[in-house]
């Protein structure tokens, strides 16, 4: 259950979805009522129907002018509509997400395209189901999601429909995607340690990715553990958790292998913490640790780090370049494209690296 749901009254996400569902309805430059008529309207505290505009007003369904009222943005007919399937209300935002959605508006801008940005979470159908009408799909020339599930709600009733589409998305996604491969991450992270002579290695990752490294390992001779991690949440919080229980849980059972990898940036921002605790300095200088990274955001103090670094830009340059052959009415257009990788060495002195900060003001669609 989220945290933010309780028995009888509504949440903000019940009046978020249902002041979505009225917005997209309406014409454009219809006005809406007042914060205080739909508090009494819908018998909640203003402050929720307030978060929801303010959700609204960052996704440019809506625009507020003082002394006028609040009014149902006229969209131009050349907007893409960018969905991401992470949760806006109490989770964090990642600057990986953020970072993402401000090189999109920058690409999209050179082909005369707006982007109108929407957080519509995987596990909430009824955040997706106002997009979900022939009246709401004819307002977007074409869609772009990231971090979305196969079988996310939008994602589906826009592939059924076959209108155009774009995914930044992880294998066993949905087609028309562009994914980081797990095969490359493998076959460069073992190549990478059975040159440095290193024939043992824990692996933090899901069971599929485990299972291609466990593949790739037998013939070079090499002997891999998983450190499995169960999510509270899928939120940021969720993720540093879930690898700082499961590397101290790893380390109270005996000494470490001499390599690590780790799959994911936030699962590396709560694992690294855990060895900073509980290893000593030499044994930290001493460790191969390898992070797949498309963010390289925090560089943890102490230790050395290789990266296998997938590149933001590249990620959205190829995504944008997908929709847009479909928009052009290209037929035979790739609809899967894997996205480069490489090995990035960092000696681990607390730098930041590529991204550091992203600005409040990307999440608007002006």
């Amino acid at each position: 259950m989220n945290h933010h749901e309780s028995s009888g009254a509504p949440s903000a996400n019940d009046i978020l979805c249902r002041l979505r569902k009225r917005v997209l309805s309406l014409k454009p430059g219809t006005r809406l009522p007042t914060v205080r008529e739909l508090m009494h309207e819908y018998g909640v505290s203003q402050s929720l129907v307030s978060q929801a505009f303010a959700v609204l007003k960052q996704e440019g369904t809506i625009d507020a002018h003082v002394g006028r009222g609040t009014f149902v943005t006229a969209k131009s007919c050349q907007t893409v509509l960018w969905v991401c399937g992470i949760d806006l209300y109490h989770g964090e935002i990642s600057s990986y997400y953020t970072h993402h959605l401000r090189l999109a508006k920058e690409i999209f801008a050179r082909y005369g395209l707006e982007l109108e940005p929407a957080w519509l979470s995987n596990f909430r159908a009824e955040d997706a189901e106002a997009y979900c009408r022939p009246e709401s799909a004819s307002r977007y020339t074409g869609y772009f999601f990231l971090g979305c599930r196969e079988d996310h709600h939008l994602l589906r009733f826009v592939a059924q429909q076959n209108l155009p589409y774009a995914c930044v998305a992880y294998e066993g996604g949905p087609a028309r995607r562009v994914y980081i491969s797990s095969e490359q991450i493998a076959e460069l992270t073992l190549g990478h340690l059975h040159e440095k002579g290193i024939r043992q290695a824990s692996i933090m990752c899901e069971d599929w990715p485990f299972k291609v490294f466990r593949e790739q390992a037998l013939p070079l001779g090499m002997t891999l553990e998983q450190l499995p991690f169960e999510l509270e949440n899928r939120w940021m919080s969720g993720y540093h958790r879930a690898g700082y229980i499961s590397m101290s849980k790893r380390l109270g059972e005996g000494p470490l292998p001499p390599a690590i990898f780790i799959q994911d940036d936030m699962l590396a921002m709560g694992a690294t913490r855990a060895l900073l605790e509980h290893c000593t300095p030499e044994k930290r200088c001493n460790l191969e640790l390898l992070i797949a990274s498309s963010l390289q955001a925090m560089v943890p103090m102490g230790l050395p780090v290789t990266y296998l670094v997938t590149d933001i830009a590249d990620m959205v340059e190829m995504a944008v370049g997908m929709l847009l052959q479909q928009l052009k009415g290209t037929r035979n257009f790739a609809e899967f494209c894997v996205v480069p990788c490489q090995l990035v060495k960092s000696e681990g002195i607390g730098e930041a690296m590529a991204v550091t900060a992203v600005e409040p003001s990307i999440m608007t669609s002006s």
